[in-house]
């Protein structure tokens, strides 16, 4: 059933693990499916949303509730019970402010100073904040960064956005390289090595298993959203930065 609503979506306009493909995949199924189909596939849409960071951000809590809310009393499996129990208490949990811990994780730069996202944070306290996860090996995270500096730095004018580049890749030497490659974009000031990688602190608490990831902060470092779009979906981008500012 997983596999058949992916593959209804594949070819959608709707963006991977966005707001609006969650409800749209919420609506397909209840109206295709009933009964225990219906809620297994309700629980594998609030599973896997979750694990990509769906719910832990302002923008999409209170749909998460609200859809295991609305099925608390239909799952009589007891696997889909505490499932959602466990979520459940996840979202509770969140307050969309990261922890010491998180904001302490140290990166190093190009020039080989060490400093941590807190330092990157304070720095810049009235700006509205895009955290960028890549990689040297990633086509889709170089694509963005050698194309997409025209519309960041649009953004960067327009409404005071300021742009960090981590990088959790285990091969220090190949990101300096990158690093020197793309110094049209990629500088001292804004683009680190993550230390101790995806086992750091930080890509532990944005649960970092895939990239390219953007996660949005507001000016008072509340996330905003903890898996955003590409920025290469300018006009969708713009509108959530739009909002925010």
């Amino acid at each position: 059933i997983d596999d058949y609503v992916k593959y209804y979506f594949l070819d959608s306009k709707y963006i991977p693990y966005s707001k609006e493909k969650f409800l749209a995949e919420k609506e397909f199924i209840q109206k295709n499916f009933e009964g225990e189909i219906e809620n297994f596939a309700i629980v594998s849409l609030l599973s896997s949303y979750h694990l990509k960071g769906f719910g832990n951000s302002v923008n999409t809590i209170q749909i998460m509730k609200d859809l295991i809310y609305e099925y608390k009393d239909k799952f009589t499996k007891n696997h889909n019970i505490e499932l959602m129990n466990n979520i459940m208490e996840d979202l509770k949990s969140y307050n969309f402010t990261l922890t010491d811990y998180a904001l302490n994780s140290k990166f190093i730069n190009i020039n080989g100073d060490t400093l941590s996202l807190k330092d990157v944070f304070n720095r810049s306290k009235k700006r509205i904040k895009v955290l960028d996860f890549w990689a040297s090996w990633c086509p889709p995270c170089i694509k963005q960064i050698k194309e997409g500096k025209d519309f960041k730095d649009k953004l960067s004018v327009k409404y005071n956005v300021e742009w960090i580049y981590i990088s959790p890749e285990k091969d220090y030497e190949k990101w300096e390289s990158a690093n020197k490659k793309y110094k049209h974009t990629l500088n001292f000031y804004n683009s680190f090595y993550l230390l101790k990688g995806r086992s750091s602190a930080l890509s532990k608490f944005f649960k970092v298993d895939q990239i390219p990831r953007y996660i949005i902060f507001d000016q008072q470092n509340t996330i905003i959203l903890n898996n955003a779009p590409s920025p290469s979906d300018e006009e969708i981008f713009e509108s959530i930065i739009k909002k925010i500012n």
